[in-house]
């Protein structure tokens, strides 16, 4: 029976990898956020982009791969939320590159940039990021929400629950 269950969870582990993290279940939200806070990037213009540069707001962080068709539909629901969050200045929505290759990442960021209340960033070792295997990351696309006082409020791969939770926290604010 356990052999059986070893197998089961090898079976649904490689489906989640196969389709980029699409249906991963989201971990428990218990552990610190202040390390991924801290987790520097690459923005658009070479200069170091840091999460904790918006503490004090929600963060809605996608977490994405552009070469990536996953990612890349997923792309179209973070630029609604990213429009939706131009009106709300206590809400930023960043697009966090898993990308080792800038060119391919600044081609990708072109096609699909959204305008809005939208940071662009990538970390340049890409899946060999601190932040993958901190969160224990299977694949992109995947989804971070955080309080303003950087509390991790979801993480997961689904954009909509993702939404939804912050949609909840900022009303309650």
């Amino acid at each position: 029976m356990k052999a059986l269950e070893g197998l089961r969870g090898l079976m649904i582990g490689l489906m989640v990898s196969m389709v980029g993290g699409l249906y991963a279940q989201p971990a428990p939200v218990q552990q610190t956020s202040s390390n991924i806070l801290s987790l520097q990037a690459e923005g658009l213009n070479n200069e170091i982009v840091s999460l904790s540069d918006f503490q004090g707001k929600f963060i809605l962080m996608d977490i994405w791969a552009p070469w990536s068709p996953v990612c890349k539909h997923h792309s179209n629901t973070v630029k609604l939320i990213a429009k939706k969050a131009e009106k709300d200045d206590n809400v930023v929505v960043v697009k966090y590159a898993l990308e080792s290759d800038r060119g391919r990442w600044v081609d990708a960021v072109s096609a699909y940039d959204a305008s809005g209340n939208l940071v662009q960033v990538r970390d340049p070792m890409g899946h060999a990021s601190p932040l993958v295997a901190q969160l224990g990351i299977v694949g992109p696309p995947y989804v971070l929400v955080f309080s303003p006082e950087g509390d991790l409020l979801y993480r997961g791969a689904r954009i909509d629950d993702a939404y939804k939770i912050l949609r909840k926290a900022v009303r309650r604010r």
